[in-house]
């Protein structure tokens, strides 16, 4: 019979459904629908698609779409794992946050992100990304975690770099969105880099 090599049957523990997380200025949870206009207005900016894969959204229906999707995805267990990162005084969604890809046989996955361009450069994002890093190395959920950027988008490497993150390499034509083809760099970050 073969054995299970699911991340609790190695001693990593599952994330929980849903996980809400919080920092000093944000609330990181699951998107509602209420959060529309807010999800709308982040992935309808061509600002922010030029370094994501995903569509421009056109219409407040695709935002409803987004949602109900991130919804699904998060529930029974953490295949994907998807929040809005809402601040903390008013609870408006700014931005977004997944754990994708889940590795269970390598205890990794990966990580994607995106934020209003109204908000950047206030280090909403790395606080973000703390907290997600904290809750899934110290909690023992995986081992690795990596991101893919493209080269243009040096304030996102650059962020990834002050965390800790490590770049691994040029994964060539690695990304396609937008109707054509992406380099991506391949950053990483191991549990023992953010733990010590």
């Amino acid at each position: 019979m073969k054995q299970s090599t699911s991340l609790d049957s190695l001693g990593f523990t599952p994330l929980p459904a849903i996980c809400t997380l919080k920092t000093k200025r944000l609330i990181l949870r699951g998107l509602e629908l209420a959060d529309r206009q807010a999800v709308y207005d982040i992935f309808s900016d061509k600002a922010v698609i030029m370094f994501y894969n995903q569509p421009l959204m056109r219409r407040l229906s695709q935002a409803d779409e987004y949602i109900l999707r991130s919804r699904e995805a998060s529930f029974g267990g953490w295949q994907r794992m998807h929040w809005g990162i809402a601040l903390a005084g008013s609870n408006h969604v700014v931005g977004t946050c997944e754990l994708h890809d889940l590795n269970e046989v390598y205890h990794s996955c990966s990580i994607g992100f995106a934020l209003a361009t109204k908000y950047w450069g206030q280090g909403l994002m790395p606080e973000a990304l703390s907290a997600v890093l904290t809750v899934v190395f110290d909690q023992n959920m995986i081992n690795r975690m990596q991101a893919h950027v493209v080269p243009e988008n040096q304030p996102c490497i650059a962020m990834l770099r002050r965390l800790g993150f490590v770049e691994e390499g040029l994964l060539r034509q690695y990304g396609h969105w937008n109707d054509r083809y992406h380099d991506c760099l391949s950053f990483s970050m191991l549990r023992a880099d953010w733990c010590g």
